[in-house]
């Protein structure tokens, strides 16, 4: 059964995932944001280094995140230019062929969980190491 993203409900399942790496980081809450439609939600986060915006896209089924250094960056969906797709942080596609980016998408459903999960395994390897030093160049 495919389990719907539940728009309006996400911060509690991003709290609940990301609850050590927010401590470990010192990143607090800030807003929430749905869309006019309600078929998208933007979450909110700060700390002294960056900011982190989860989105969740219902109609795609999809959960990913988004950096700005900006403290004072409106939503993503408001201000596009500020932010950058944490993946662009920590891969480099440019040197892909579109056989081998073909081979980053997925060939089967992936639930909320294990992207929320997927998301939370890079930033846990990658956020100190990759994603601060590549915000900032």
């Amino acid at each position: 059964m495919v389990q719907k993203i539940s728009i309006g409900h996400a911060k509690k399942s991003v709290d609940e995932v990301f609850i050590n790496f927010f401590t470990e980081n010192n990143f607090t809450y800030k807003d929430s944001l749905i869309s006019s439609d309600a078929t998208e939600e933007y979450l909110l986060y700060y700390s002294s280094d960056c900011q982190i915006c989860f989105y969740f896209a219902e109609r795609e089924f999809e959960v990913n995140c988004l950096f700005t250094k900006s403290q004072y960056a409106n939503f993503p969906c408001i201000d596009k230019d500020s932010w950058l797709y944490f993946r662009e942080l920590v891969l480099d596609y440019s040197d892909l062929s579109l056989e081998k980016l073909m081979e980053t998408i997925p060939n089967h459903f992936i639930s909320f969980e294990e992207q929320l999960a997927n998301i939370k395994d890079i930033l846990l390897t990658n956020y100190k190491t990759t994603i601060l030093p590549n915000l900032y160049k």
